[in-house]
C-alpha cells in the first residue's frame, strides 16, 4: 500500500480477468480499442491460452475509485516471436545475450497491436503516475523471478503516459506501426477517388483481375461458416512453418463464433461453390479489424485475391456493417500505405536488470533513428518529436 496525501492507494489481485467488474474495466479503458477490451482479453485467454503462462491482473484503487490496472504474464519466450523482448533487444543490439532478458514479464495485452496503459483519465495525473509506478514495481520487483519486462505495442498516448510516470525507467522503442484505412462516407467509390492517380489505377487493376476470375464473394457471420475455415488457415500457416493443427484452429474459430456473435464476420471467395479463400473480420464500434486469412488452393494465394478480400470488399461493405475504419495491423507497410492506409506508431518499453543502461539506451536511439528513416520513406511519419519525448531520461 502506498499513501498519496491522506488517501492510500490499495492494490488488489483479481484471480481472472472475468473477476474484474465491467464498470471498473470501462473506467480504466475509456478510449480502449478491440484488443484491450474486456470482451477480447477475457475471450482470448479462454480460447487461445498460452500453456504455462497464465494471465495475472493487478488493480490499484484510491478509495472506491479505480486508478490503474496492470495485466501481466510471466514467460520464458522461447520462440523469438514479435512479443519476445529478447528478440527485439537482439535486433537493437546483436550482441545481446538471452540470459540478460529471460525469463521475462510482459505487461498489458498480449495479443494485437494496439496496447494501452490502463489508467483512469478522471484521476489527476500525479495520482495516475503514482499508481502506475506502484503497480509496475510490485509486478517486476526482485521477488517476481524475472530479469526483464516489456510493454509491447503501446499507442502514443499510452507511451507518453508511461514516460511521464517513469521518466528514467525503461527504453521506449519505435517497434512498429499499426495501419488503418479511414473509410470515407462514399464508400468504395470515394475511397478510390481519394487515392493518387497511379495508385488508383493499380487498385482498379487488382479489382478487375479478381472480377475476371468469376469468383463469388459472400459476407457471412462467422457462426454460419466457421467450419469451413480451419483447413484453409492451416494451409497458409504451414507455408510459414506453423505447427497449429487443423483441429485446434477449428476449435478456435468455433469458439470465436460464439464469443463474438453478431460482430464476427467472414468474407469468403468461392470458385464453383468451393471455398477458395477467406478473411475474418471483427467489428468493434465503428472499427473493423481484419484478423485471419487463409486459402484453399495455391492459386488463391495471390495478391489480387488477398487485397480484394482484406481491403476492397470490406470498404465496399462498410455501410452495410456500420463501420468507418479498417484496421490492418502491422508489417507489410508499403502494400498498406499504397492502398491508402495511415500509419500510427506503436511503442514497446524494454527494461532489463542485467542489460539496461547507457550503452543499451544509445543502441535504442540508433535503432529508433533507423526506424524513423524507414517509416518516412514509406509515408507520412512525423514522429521525431515523439521519439525525443519518449527517450529515457539519463539514457
Amino acid at each position: 500500500m502506498v499513501t498519496t496525501g491522506r488517501t492510500p492507494l490499495q492494490v488488489t489481485r483479481p484471480s481472472t480477468f472475468d473477476d474484474l467488474d465491467a464498470p471498473t474495466w470501462s473506467a480504466l479503458t475509456p478510449s480502449g480499442g478491440f484488443f484491450t477490451s474486456r470482451r477480447f482479453m477475457t475471450n482470448y485467454e479462454r480460447i487461445e491460452p498460452e500453456p504455462g503462462v497464465p494471465p495475472n491482473l493487478l488493480v490499484v484503487h484510491r478509495g472506491d475509485v479505480p486508478v490503474c490496472m496492470l495485466p501481466f504474464f510471466r514467460s520464458t519466450f522461447g520462440d523469438g516471436g514479435r512479443r519476445d523482448p529478447f528478440a527485439l533487444a537482439r535486433e537493437i543490439d546483436p550482441d545481446t545475450a538471452p540470459e540478460t532478458w529471460r525469463p521475462t514479464t510482459m505487461l498489458g495485452a498480449r495479443a494485437g497491436y494496439d496496447n494501452r496503459v490502463f489508467v483512469n483519465p478522471e484521476v489527476p495525473a500525479e495520482i495516475r503516475g503514482e499508481a502506475l509506478r506502484q503497480a509496475i514495481a510490485e509486478v517486476t520487483g526482485p521477488d517476481g523471478g524475472t530479469v526483464s519486462w516489456s510493454i509491447p505495442y503501446l499507442d502514443t498516448a499510452s507511451a507518453l503516459e508511461y514516460r511521464a510516470a517513469l521518466p528514467d525507467t525503461g527504453d521506449v522503442v519505435l517497434a512498429a506501426a499499426d495501419c488503418v484505412i479511414d473509410i470515407p462516407e462514399g464508400g468504395l467509390g470515394a475511397y478510390l477517388d481519394a487515392l493518387p492517380r497511379k495508385r488508383r489505377a493499380e487498385v482498379r487493376r487488382e479489382m478487375r483481375r479478381f472480377a475476371e476470375t468469376g469468383h463469388g464473394v459472400e459476407l457471412a457471420p462467422l457462426r454460419d461458416c466457421h467450419h469451413e475455415l480451419a483447413d484453409m488457415m492451416a494451409r497458409r500457416l504451414r507455408k510459414y512453418g506453423s505447427d497449429f493443427s487443423t483441429e485446434e484452429l477449428a476449435r478456435i474459430f468455433a469458439e470465436d463464433a460464439v464469443a463474438y456473435d453478431g460482430d464476427a464476420f467472414v468474407l469468403m471467395a468461392r470458385s464453383e461453390g468451393r471455398p477458395l479463400a477467406f478473411v475474418t473480420l471483427f467489428r468493434w464500434g465503428t472499427d473493423l479489424i481484419a484478423r485471419s486469412w487463409g486459402f484453399g488452393e495455391e492459386r488463391a494465394n495471390s495478391a489480387f485475391v488477398y487485397f480484394n478480400l482484406a481491403y476492397y470488399e470490406p470498404i465496399r461493405r462498410a455501410a452495410e456493417l456500420g463501420v468507418r475504419r479498417l484496421q490492418l495491423g502491422i508489417l507489410s507497410y508499403e502494400a498498406k500505405v499504397r492502398r491508402g492506409a495511415v500509419m500510427h506508431p506503436r511503442w514497446t518499453v524494454l527494461e532489463s536488470s542485467r542489460a539496461s543502461g547507457p550503452a543499451f539506451s544509445h543502441a535504442v536511439e540508433r535503432y529508433n533513428a533507423a526506424q524513423l528513416a524507414m517509416f518516412r520513406q514509406l509515408g507520412d511519419a512525423p514522429w521525431e518529436d515523439l521519439v525525443e519525448k519518449l527517450r529515457r531520461h539519463g539514457g
